[in-house]
């Protein structure tokens, strides 16, 4: 199987339960150059998010990307888990946990996903987001083991 190939700073490798996980470096989109890095340079210029919701149309190019995410953090104030990643030639898939606060509420929800990346030249040409949002209620596998396998939980 060839190696993903993911921006140098893009993922780390870390232990879990005695196998080799990667827990991706999301680039901090509070604001451009948060952490002396531009958040944009993990992104292909022309790069789309798709979305399976479809109250969310398509966001394409680096810029509006990058915005699109520094206002989700903003005003949802997201905590975000890579709770597994597989990598393969240019493709990278991840599971992922959110928790999250709809607005003008104070609750705390989850919502898991996943989604496919396609890289290109070491940046992130395309993201296909497979999750649906729900603002009234947690949505997750029902019956899955969340907290017996070390996922994110409330």
């Amino acid at each position: 199987m060839p190696s993903a190939r993911l921006p140098r700073d893009a993922a780390f490798p870390a232990s879990r339960r005695g196998t080799l996980a990667w827990r991706p470096r999301r680039p901090s989109f509070d604001k451009p150059g948060a952490e002396g890095r531009d958040p944009r340079t993990s992104l292909a210029q022309d790069v789309v998010q798709y979305f399976l919701d479809p109250k969310f149309p398509p966001i394409r190019g680096a810029e509006h990307l990058a915005k699109y995410w520094r206002k989700y953090k903003a005003v949802l104030d997201p905590i975000w888990s890579i709770d597994r990643i597989i990598a393969q030639g240019e493709d990278v898939v991840s599971e992922w946990s959110c928790i999250w606060t709809p607005k003008q509420t104070q609750r705390r929800i989850v919502t898991r996903g996943s989604e496919w990346y396609v890289m290109r030249d070491v940046r992130i040409a395309e993201v296909r987001a497979y999750f649906i949002a729900d603002d009234a209620a947690t949505t997750e596998l029902v019956g899955f083991p969340y907290g017996e396998r070390s996922y994110l939980t409330l």
